[in-house]
């Protein structure tokens, strides 16, 4: 049924029952706190408006017909399940903040236009436009989804990820639990799921508590020391001169 064509992820083991419960006192929704990486994104999107080189894509071909009813079911269950999917970034206050909402309903967008599914480069043009509109980072959802008709009855699904919320791993469980709670409603049986994996806001309290053990601490005064002095910029030579504006694209 499902062709999986296209996939930005990143292969790591999911570990669950392993992961022992955090010692600090952190309540990341109610706080809004974020990750370091988050932080990092949306200092980038301001410095930058409007940047496309963060979004991530998943790319299924369907063969047979697409049961829409059963691909937006499987999105409202996913939505519900994961936080982050849910969340955006609240820059209402004096400090910006991450705000995950309680409920919130997935969007699809269907393109009419029918592909010919032999013709690769109008489907891989297809799919690269879907992620060229940018993401409004205090607006949820932080992804999108989008379905094309192509001929000999296949589907094309593009979903675009802000890398806000979505990496390597988190693409890999959305993927596994997309393609199970899609088939389940369509078989009408109960989706055989496992328990969710680690909530992302416990992943932000642990690395806060990273963050605040003395190793920590000791491995950065050693480095501030082993690089004082060091060159601000490294004068190395390079086979192409840098351009005159700062571009992500490379030659692929």
């Amino acid at each position: 049924m499902w062709d999986h064509r296209r996939s930005g992820a990143t292969e790591q083991s999911q570990v669950v029952s392993e992961h022992p419960a955090s010692s600090v006192a952190c309540d990341a929704p109610a706080t809004g706190l974020m990750t370091r990486g988050q932080a990092r994104l949306w200092f980038l999107e301001q410095l930058n408006p409007g940047e496309i080189t963060y979004h991530v894509q998943l790319a299924y071909e369907l063969h047979g017909p697409l049961e829409r009813s059963a691909l937006y079911e499987a999105l409202v269950i996913l939505t519900r399940r994961h936080a982050m999917l849910r969340a955006a970034f609240d820059a209402s206050g004096k400090n910006v903040r991450l705000r995950v909402w309680d409920q919130l309903d997935p969007e699809i967008f269907v393109d009419t236009p029918t592909l010919d599914m032999s013709d690769e480069n109008a489907i891989r043009a297809w799919a690269i436009a879907q992620s060229q509109a940018p993401f409004d980072l205090t607006q949820p959802p932080l992804y999108r989804v989008a379905v094309c008709e192509g001929s000999l009855g296949v589907h094309v699904i593009v979903f675009t990820f802000h890398h806000a919320i979505c990496d390597g791993p988190a693409l890999k469980i959305f993927e596994d639990e997309f393609a199970e709670l899609y088939s389940a409603t369509i078989e009408r049986r109960k989706p055989r799921l496992g328990p969710p994996p680690l909530p992302y806001a416990d992943f932000i309290c642990r690395q806060r508590e990273y963050l605040q053990v003395p190793s920590h601490d000791d491995a950065q005064q050693y480095w501030r020391k082993e690089l004082d002095g060091a060159p601000q910029v490294l004068s190395l030579p390079g086979s192409h001169p840098p351009g005159a504006a700062l571009s992500h694209r490379g030659r692929s």
